[in-house]
């Protein structure tokens, strides 16, 4: 079996234009650093957040509990 090594965190506008362009690749590396524990990675989570945000449109934000926390945790968010 092979050892995983992490990847390389891309620029967060890479991040931005490829989710926004549909690039599936870029999407699950982005899910990835958005869903990671790893304080360096939660700082590059919100500028890609932030940066896809006003091209929502109407959609909804829900936010999961971390693992092993209660459901009652769930959070909505609607824009205003």
């Amino acid at each position: 079996m092979k050892d995983s090594k992490p990847r390389k965190r891309l620029p967060v506008q890479d991040y931005i234009s490829g989710v926004l362009n549909g690039d599936r690749v870029i999407l699950s590396r982005a899910i990835t650093v958005i869903e990671s524990s790893l304080e360096s990675d939660k700082q590059l989570s919100k500028k890609i957040v932030q940066g896809i945000l006003p091209y929502s449109g109407n959609s909804i934000r829900v936010l999961f509990p971390e693992p092993g926390a209660p459901l009652t945790a769930i959070r909505i968010e609607f824009p205003v």
